[in-house]
């Protein structure tokens, strides 16, 4: 047995990983399964370079958009993250953009740390 991996959590041992206060729900249970892999996939046949949003809206966290650079995307990322609610997870017109993997990473980094490294 083993502490949490979270930074300053003494709270209880851990088999693997994060304790049960810390421990994220699976990809599947967060609604990354199945469906989302097809809506993903049709919304990056459509939006296809990082930084690209529906109605020619404005990229959020796209350092290749801003940057003139046109790089593929591969991530569909949510704008404003969803935390669960299904609205903000299902709007692919307001909150949905194509991002390259080293900007989705960049973004989510930021975003951990902006709300406390939840």
């Amino acid at each position: 047995m083993r502490y949490c991996l979270r930074p300053g959590c003494w709270a209880e041992p851990a088999e693997r990983g994060y304790c049960r206060a810390h421990k994220r729900p699976s990809a599947a249970r967060r609604g990354y399964g199945r469906a989302w892999d097809t809506r993903a996939r049709a919304f990056l046949a459509r939006y296809y370079y990082c930084g690209m949003r529906p109605e020619g809206r404005a990229p959020v966290g796209s350092w290749c958009a801003l940057s003139g650079i046109r790089r593929l995307a591969t991530q569909v990322d949510h704008v404003i993250p969803h935390r669960g609610d299904p609205q903000l997870f299902d709007d692919e017109i307001g909150n949905w953009q194509a991002l390259c993997s080293r900007c989705h990473g960049r973004k989510s980094r930021s975003e951990m740390q902006q709300a406390g490294g939840a």
